[in-house]
């Protein structure tokens, strides 16, 4: 078996990349997309856009085995005897669980309710427990109750939906085919293992798949319930908060960045909207020689976010503020300071209470310095012509990605996120209005890039990169579908996106 769902494993093929360890965003090389530029043979200073770089640990940590809410049965006792006098009598009996779509696997599920009066459920050779948590343990219950009876018919409900398809043939053969576009690329590339979300909720799908390993040397697989970091996704979180700001009257998208620090280059002819749609002409910090040095020979360095940002401004200019688009974490970096400034809070505390508080996050969060990765993590590693496997989860401090890149977080919690983000939740709709349909820079004619998105056809989300994760993160209000990839790899844009490309290929034709 290539991988799971839910939980994959398999060892991670071979191949080659060009990847520079220091990008943060989209898409290469900081330029439109189709465009190729001279690549350095210095993989430090190939940085093309994606989002900002982690730390990484040069040791290998195990982290625990992954809870589940079901445990597999031992063998039944011979007839007559019981391995357990307390333990759950055999099931009445009754026809197989009715096909046909998850209420008729709640309905099967509910006559097991009905027998559990002790607290015991069985589905297939499977027992578990109703009230399922993250470290769920098989135990009894002096009597069966109301509340048992709800929770473990959403339960079933759930398990009915997730993977699938409610019994729709057609909707099996897409999950086939997207099970086998992600062993593909593990099969062929470098990467070692790929986490893979698609909720399409007008299908009924709500796919998650799993292929490949979290940890190397370990060999544990690849797990969705482990955090990540998002690099240039981060980028989303910060535009957010911001357009909350400009909502309640205390910025607007005109001022100049004049209006919060005078002394830098052409700061009376940069808006904050061009810092949120990457048209001010700032060069990229992250694209530096001085930079890729310190990050060589200093990876433990804690970065200021003004040391940052005058990098960036000390370089000459790509274009006239406003002239035209490339991408640069600098202006994420001048977004995050003037956020500081108008608060006078933290960026950080700015993100977890409007943001990550707001829709109950409890896996994602904004770091500002250190190396560590919260939370059960596996690992992210690094590999091309100069570097191979090289272990670069808590290698650097993530002060070097602040605003454009620092967050973490889980596949479905990033779900969570950008359907709000994109739906609506998190702004004003006057405010969520004007996001999506003003200061648009078209780069091709399906691609756009906006006030901190990116849009693929009806898919608004963006991508992050940084040494050892890509992800992508993408919804579409049209669709009603959300696509969540992870890669515990720096990868070249074109992986991740060729992946996306696939999905939206088995899902939607050219229609999407």
């Amino acid at each position: 078996m290539r991988g799971s769902e839910v939980l994959g494993h398999r060892r991670p093929g071979r191949g080659r990349r060009d990847a520079a360890p220091f990008q943060i965003g989209y898409p290469g090389s900081g330029q439109r997309p189709g465009r190729t530029g001279p690549r350095s043979r210095n993989p430090l200073l190939r940085c093309r856009p994606g989002p900002p770089s982690s730390s990484p640990h040069l040791g290998i940590r195990r982290p625990p085995p992954p809870s589940r809410g079901l445990r597999r049965r031992a063998a039944r006792p011979a007839p007559g005897k019981s391995r357990n006098p307390s333990g759950p009598p055999p099931l009445p009996p009754g026809p197989a669980p009715a096909r046909g779509g998850p209420w008729a696997a709640a309905m099967a599920g509910a006559r097991l309710i009905l027998w559990s009066h002790r607290g015991y459920h069985q589905m297939g050779n499977y027992v578990f427990v109703s009230n399922v948590s993250t470290s769920p343990t098989i135990r009894r219950c002096s009597m069966p109750s109301l509340t048992m009876f709800r929770s473990t018919v959403l339960f079933l409900l759930l398990m009915g939906v997730l993977g699938c398809n409610g019994g729709d043939a057609h909707n099996e053969e897409l999950i086939t085919q997207m099970k086998e576009a992600t062993d593909q690329i593990v099969e062929t590339t470098h990467v070692p293992g790929i986490i893979a979300l698609v909720a399409d909720h007008a299908r009924r799908i709500n796919w998650v798949y799993a292929a490949g390993v979290s940890d190397i040397p370990n060999n544990i697989p690849a797990n969705p319930s482990y955090v990540f970091r998002i690099g240039s996704n981060t980028k989303t979180f910060v535009v957010t908060v911001l357009l909350q700001l400009v909502a309640e009257g205390k910025i607007t998208l005109d001022d100049k960045l004049s209006k919060f620090f005078p002394e830098f280059p052409n700061a009376n002819r940069i808006t904050v909207a061009m810092l949120c749609n990457m048209t001010s002409g700032i060069p990229n910090y992250s694209e530096d020689d001085y930079f890729a040095d310190r990050m060589i020979n200093q990876p433990k360095k804690v970065w200021a976010p003004i040391e940052l940002a005058r990098i960036g401004l000390n370089k000459k200019f790509s274009f006239e503020p406003g002239a035209d688009w490339k991408y640069s974490n600098t202006n994420t970096i001048l977004l995050g300071m003037i956020i500081e400034q108008v608060t006078q809070n933290s960026l950080r505390q700015e993100i977890e209470n409007r943001i990550v508080s707001k829709l109950g996050l409890r896996q994602t969060g904004f770091l500002t310095s250190g190396t560590e990765l919260p939370g059960i993590h596996g690992r992210g590693y690094y590999e091309d012509e100069y570097v191979e496997g090289a272990d670069m989860t808590e290698h650097y401090d993530i002060s070097w990605g602040w605003a454009a890149g620092s967050a973490y977080s889980t596949p479905r919690e990033l779900q969570r996120y950008i359907e709000a983000m994109v739906g609506g939740g998190l702004l004003p709709d006057d405010m969520q209005t004007l996001r999506f349909s003003e200061h648009i820079i078209h780069l091709s004619e399906t691609i756009s890039y906006g006030l901190g998105f990116l849009r693929r056809g009806t898919f608004y989300g963006h991508n992050g990169s940084l040494p050892g994760f890509t992800s992508s993160m993408y919804h579409s209000p049209v669709k009603n579908c959300t696509v969540i990839i992870y890669f515990n790899s720096q990868l070249d844009e074109a992986i991740p996106d060729q992946l996306f490309a696939r999905f939206m290929e088995i899902l939607y034709g050219d229609d999407y």
